[in-house]
This record gives structure tokens, C-alpha cells and sequence, in this order.
């Protein structure tokens, strides 16, 4: 998927959204160690969507963050609202 999406070069703003979430970062973080998944984090790398967002871990309910530009978040179950328009603007 990846590669395909490279090969076209898009350039409109993406949000992306997963079940679990991507290795390696605050949202896959647990006391044993990151438990996401490697192929979400390269992929999110590669293309830098403005926000990722996923659920699936209940200890990382609420956390949010932005590195490189991109905005990550776990709702959690009660949800939450993100503006989206650029203060810019």
C-alpha cells in the first residue's frame, strides 16, 4: 500500500485511522515495552499524514501529541473533538 501511495504523491492533507496503534510511539507504549505495529509507523513516516489517530489500548485512552507535524491520538471511548482548521487561516 505504501509503495502505491508513494508512487502517486499526493500532497492533500490525510488523516489516517487504525485499530491499534503504530510501534514505537505514545500510543503503543505498555510497562513491558511499544506493542504497535512497525508497518503503521513506517508508513505514517513515509507520508506524514496531518493526524493518525487509533484506539485499541485502553491504558493509552486520552493521550495526544504532535511530532513532525503529525498530530496522534487515542480517543478513547467518549471520543473527542479536533479542530482541524489551521490557525493561519
Amino acid at each position: 500500500f505504501l509503495k502505491e501511495y508513494i508512487k502517486k504523491k499526493p500532497r492533500k492533507p490525510m488523516i489516517l485511522l487504525t485499530h491499534g496503534p503504530p510501534h514505537n510511539t505514545k500510543l503503543d507504549a505498555l510497562w513491558g515495552g511499544h506493542v504497535g505495529n512497525i508497518d503503521y509507523k513506517e508508513f505514517i513516516d513515509a507520508v506524514r499524514p496531518c493526524v493518525y489517530m487509533c484506539g485499541h489500548l485502553h491504558e493509552n485512552f486520552k493521550v495526544h501529541y504532535v511530532e513532525k507535524g503529525t498530530l496522534f491520538i487515542n480517543p478513547g471511548p467518549e471520543g473527542m473533538i479536533i479542530d482541524l482548521v489551521s490557525k493561519d487561516k
